[in-house]
This record gives structure tokens, C-alpha cells and sequence, in this order.
């Protein structure tokens, strides 16, 4: 006797349930952007990387939007080339760690400085005043900090 494998035969219904499931498992695994990834908003009419005072520009600037949310203002250079949006996390209670991953290694970067900002929302754990803000990015040896009053 010849046993082979049992044949399945998918109708085209059948078939069309398995691909939409098929999607939405991966669907399902996908993470999409991080909960604590900023958000690309419009520049602060605050932020003012050159004052007319001749002081030095205060780079990245931090401004609260309401109680839970929080906007930075950077430079795009400062934001390292090829990198996602930024994430932020808490350390302590009074200090927060803002870092760019990179996410693409292959991107093509101009030298022109402009600026970009980012809205975040607050993580639970920052409950103190005022917020010690550290920025990092993947790669750049440079560390930007600044304070949340």
C-alpha cells in the first residue's frame, strides 16, 4: 500500500481567511513606533538658538505643552543623521534620559542645521521639579542637557 500525505484543499474563501489571518498575526507582532517616541510637532515661537543678547543659544530647549506633555526643540544636526524619533524614558523621579537611536545607517545626510521639535509625553515616573533632561544619540559622543522647570 502507498500512503502518502493527506492533500488539504483550500477553497478560495478558505484560503482568503488564512491570508487576512496570516496579516493580522503579523499585524499583531508588529510594534510600530515606541510609547515613549516624541512626536514631531512645529517649532516653539520660544526657542531662539541666537539671542540678540549675544549670549550663547540654549540647545536642545524644553517647554511644558500642559501637566503630561513636554516639547524639545533641537537642532536637526544635534538629532543625528539616519536616526528614528527620539525616546524618552526616566531615570528618577526628577530626571529624564531623551536618546536618538539610529535607524537607518544608510541615510543620506545634508550639513544644513535647522530645527526640528518633538512633543513627549511625560513617563509617570517624573514627578519631581524641575526635570534634569539629558540627550544622547547612537554614535555621537556628544551629550546635551538641559532643564524642565
Amino acid at each position: 500500500m502507498n500512503a502518502s500525505a493527506p492533500r488539504l484543499r483550500l477553497t478560495s474563501a478558505a484560503a482568503a481567511l488564512c491570508a487576512l489571518a496570516a496579516t493580522l498575526s503579523l499585524l499583531a507582532c508588529s510594534t510600530g513606533p515606541a510609547a515613549n517616541a516624541g512626536v514631531p510637532v512645529g517649532a516653539s515661537p520660544n526657542f531662539d538658538p541666537y539671542p540678540s543678547d549675544g549670549s550663547p543659544g540654549v540647545v536642545p530647549y524644553f517647554e511644558w505643552v500642559d501637566d503630561t506633555h513636554f516639547t524639545m526643540d533641537t537642532w536637526v544636526s544635534r538629532a543625528q543623521c539616519g536616526s528614528g524619533a527620539p525616546t524618552v524614558v526616566a531615570e528618577s523621579a526628577t530626571e529624564l534620559h531623551i536618546h536618538y537611536a539610529i535607524t537607518d545607517r544608510d541615510a543620506i545626510c545634508d550639513a544644513s542645521e535647522y530645527n526640528v521639535a518633538y512633543e513627549f509625553e511625560l513617563p509617570e515616573e517624573a514627578t519631581g521639579r524641575p526635570l534634569q533632561i539629558t540627550v544622547t544619540a547612537e554614535d555621537l559622543k556628544h551629550v546635551d542637557h538641559g532643564t524642565l522647570e
